[in-house]
């Protein structure tokens, strides 16, 4: 799952990928700035793939556990702008992570009694959805009450 992330060198978005593993744990890696485009950035894209051929896809000792780890293999992963990162695992925990500027637990939301298929977060960032295996589709909202009641139907 790739993540975006906040500042990074140069003032430009910082980009991760992110991995879940059979253990319960989950991974982070920084991509090399050089992969990504800048808003400002004029160069051509087939020159940015020269300069890419000859350096590592992901920045030297950027790796680091997310902590804390599920009880139980990774299942699905979900990302949003600004680093938040949904993760849910067999053990029926959906897990929200703010990944920048250190990797922060925000929510743990359990009691699901079943595996969790997938996560999902709607474009505005503001409702979690989670699927079982029981067919039933949970939506965690967040938006504020003031929020709420200015949500136009």
């Amino acid at each position: 799952k790739f993540v975006s992330g906040g500042e990074g060198e140069q003032n430009n978005l910082s980009w991760s990928i992110v991995i879940g593993g059979g253990n319960g744990e989950l991974w982070m890696q920084e991509i090399h700035p050089s992969y990504i485009p800048s808003a400002n950035d004029d160069v051509d894209d087939d020159v940015r793939a020269s300069i890419a051929s000859t350096m590592p896809i992901f920045k030297e000792n950027s790796i680091q556990q997310i902590m804390p780890s599920h009880d139980g293999p990774i299942l699905s992963l979900a990302s949003r702008a600004g680093g938040i990162l949904v993760s849910a695992g067999q053990g029926g925990v959906l897990c929200v992570t703010q990944l920048w500027p250190t990797p922060k637990a925000l929510y743990g939301l359990g009691g699901y009694k079943v595996w969790i298929g997938n996560v999902c977060i709607d474009s505005e960032g503001k409702r979690l959805l989670a699927d079982g295996r029981d067919d039933v589709v949970v939506v965690h909202d967040f938006f504020s009450k003031e929020e709420e009641e200015n949500v136009e139907d």
